[in-house]
């Protein structure tokens, strides 16, 4: 019987993180079709083209790559979509390139059925950057082994979600903060019993918890940071060991092709119909998905959603641990850093002008923001110079409501300006200002006051003097590194009101004087946050997430700061959406680092279309996991140590949850 053409090879769609465009980090496949069938091994080879963006190998620092993580399901014919089963070996890589299998049990043997390869890790066999494109490509699929007859109608879809190499190595837990109300690290965690010692990991060996000299611990707080209790058992895996993280968050068109991929009752579980709401644009007709904005990352993620997702794709959650070593990398901890290095975020602080986003081609594939932000450190000439004396003072009468201060008179107020009660009743918190001037008795401060007003006589100061204010912008941490001054920590530019003028969040604790007074101002990375996306005090913003790598889109973003990238490349792990690892509460614990399989529970009708994998946190509670990282909406989680949510194990569909998942290397 003949029988070369009994597979039918049908190209449906494959996952596309981004379309084809300038200022897009797109990944695509092409030209697909099934070619040199090995009936004595029940084999066939799984061909294509792929292609991607911003593409990376380095032998420096940070001595890692960005990959393709691959795989392959397959329908005989009218069939439920199954996920194919590669070898370990015999794969075909164009010149140019490696491929590594993913096998279901990286640390076991290879087994065509019980340990098979779930997918590859595709990339550059050596260094360079750019937009990395190879014909060719082919994968082993040993279709016997899945039970497909060698007389089979077969249809397959290839899929291709962007991943980040980070390698084995010791790194560090905590930042070395000790909180405040300038940045927010809620318990993060330290080596006992000084709070300011970070904890080093050398090793995947067991770690113990506890207040003992020299253990791991953290302090309660926030909503569960987790039970301080311990070991986080060896096999917990803690990040020293090489994994592969997704480069981005899931986006909106790959969590519809999941949803394409899955039997309709598993999908209807999945989906949770808030089309329209936060930039979720998920639709469904006819049984069929789809989002107008294919490229934003996919908002409104359970516990359930996420981890059915990774177990069918073949990866797994991330932990806590390894979202600190993702972030950070093997760098020393600065205190209350993001995920690009430093404390300073775009926007700063509540309130202050000037600082929200806006974007070009919203809801397309070249989705950009338009008020991109200088990654470059302002520095001013000498001669910089602040004022003590008051230019406003009230009557003895003011008091506040909430945010909104009352007043005999705002005539001489300016938005922007800082103010202090001088005499009677309340207070201000620091870092506050001036954020609108409402009538002539009336104005609103960018957050509420830390003592309620009554009686109170309220000044306003003077702005700041320098050469040129080119290059400041609204949100940048400034002290002075020159002359004589200094600003309490924390203070923030709040208003350039002209060429040589601006105001700040705080009046300097020492008079700026002139001379030889230099002032340095902090850029702020890029990020997708309260602050630079829906600040309600300034009337709006972009309430939901944007475009998955939006800030590295920008071709002008080369550095970590421009682009918002963590230590390794790796996008949005400060902001956009929040991240939901596996914590190291005493559910979490429990989690063994196994990989899914590619398919989803069938059987149980309370957990039908669910991950099922052993140990993973419980998919319909969602206990021992947690969030971490920030999302759009949030004020201060952006802090890579921060863990307020670290162990909320919860299963709702949040406007801010979202998510990505990781692979033990192979």
């Amino acid at each position: 019987m003949e029988t070369k053409n009994l597979f039918k090879a049908v190209v449906l769609f494959c996952i596309i993180m981004f379309a084809t465009s300038t200022f897009a980090n797109n990944i695509s496949l092409s030209n697909f079709s099934l070619a040199s069938r090995n009936l004595a091994e029940h084999s066939v080879m799984v061909k294509f083209d792929i292609s991607w963006e911003n593409s990376w190998r380095t032998s420096a620092s940070p001595y890692n790559w960005d990959a393709a993580w691959i795989f392959v399901k397959y329908r005989v014919g009218t069939g439920a979509w199954r996920h194919a089963w590669l070898s370990n070996a015999g794969h075909i890589n164009p010149t140019g390139s490696t491929i590594s299998t993913g096998l279901l049990r990286p640390d076991t043997t290879y087994n065509a059925t019980t340990n098979p390869g779930l997918g590859v890790f595709f990339y550059r066999d050596a260094d360079g950057t750019g937009t990395f494109t190879k014909t060719g490509v082919q994968l082993k699929w040993n279709y016997g082994a899945n039970g497909v007859a060698d007389n089979a109608i077969v249809d397959f879809r290839v899929f291709a979600v962007e991943q980040v190499y980070v390698p084995f190595g010791s790194y560090y837990l905590g930042s070395g903060s000790t909180g405040g109300s300038t940045y927010q690290e809620v318990a993060p965690f330290y080596k006992y019993p000084t709070v300011t010692n970070p904890y080093q990991v050398t090793s995947e060996d067991s770690i113990s918890v506890g207040a003992s000299t020299g253990k791991l611990y953290y302090a309660a707080g926030g909503n569960n940071s987790g039970d301080r209790k311990g070991p986080i058992r060896a096999n917990f895996p803690k990040g020293y060991n090489a994994f592969y993280c997704m480069k981005y968050e899931v986006s909106q068109q790959e969590y519809v092709d999941f949803l394409n991929s899955i039997p309709s009752a598993y999908a209807t579980v999945h989906y949770n119909g808030n089309a329209g709401l936060a930039r979720y644009n998920i639709t469904v007709s006819g049984g069929v998905y789809s989002t107008t904005t294919p490229c934003v990352a996919v908002n409104y993620l359970s516990w359930n959603d996420l981890t059915s997702y990774l177990d069918w794709s073949g990866l797994r959650p991330m932990t806590e641990l390894e979202f600190e070593k993702a972030c950070r990398g093997t760098a020393y901890p600065v205190p209350f850093e993001c995920a690009w290095g430093t404390p300073y975020a775009a926007g700063g602080a509540y309130g202050i002008i000037g600082t929200l986003y806006t974007l070009n081609g919203a809801g397309s594939v070249s989705e950009n923001i338009v008020n991109n932000y200088n990654a470059t450190n302002y520095v001013s000439a000498p001669g910089a110079s602040s004022s003590d004396s008051a230019i406003y003072t009230s009557a003895p009468s003011a008091s506040s409501l909430y945010r909104v201060v009352t007043v005999t008179s705002t005539a001489g107020l300016a938005v922007g300006m800082y103010v202090k009660v001088v005499a009677g009743t309340g207070a201000f918190a620091p870092h506050t200002f001036v954020s609108a001037i409402t009538d002539g008795t009336h104005f609103e401060m960018s957050d509420y006051p830390s003592t309620v007003l009554s009686g109170a006589t309220i000044c306003g100061y003077p702005p700041l003097t320098v050469s040129s204010t080119t290059g400041l912008f609204p949100g940048m941490v400034l002290s002075v590194t020159a002359g004589t001054g200094t600003f309490i920590t924390g203070t923030m530019v709040s208003k350039i009101i002209d060429a040589t003028h601006f105001y700040v969040t705080d009046m300097p604790l020492v008079r700026l004087t002139g001379g030889t007074t230099v002032i340095t101002g902090y850029a702020g990375g890029n990020c997708a946050w309260y602050m630079t996306m829906y600040e309600v005090n300034l009337g709006g913003g972009i309430a939901g997430p944007v475009r998955v790598g939006i800030f590295a889109g920008n071709p002008l973003n080369t550095g970590r700061l421009s682009s918002g990238a963590s230590f390794y490349g790796i996008m949005e792990l400060s902001g956009n959406l929040a991240e939901r690892p596996v914590s190291v509460d005493s559910i979490g614990r429990k989690f063994t680092g196994l990989h899914g399989d590619g398919y989803l529970d069938s059987l149980a009708s309370t957990n039908i279309g669910c991950a099922n994998v052993p140990f993973w946190p419980n998919a319909i509670t969602g206990i021992g996991s947690g969030f971490r990282g920030g999302a759009w909406r949030y004020t201060n989680d952006t802090q890579v140590s921060d863990r307020l949510m670290a162990g909320n194990g919860v299963n709702n569909w949040g406007s801010d949850n979202g998510g990505r998942g990781v692979r033990t290397a192979p």
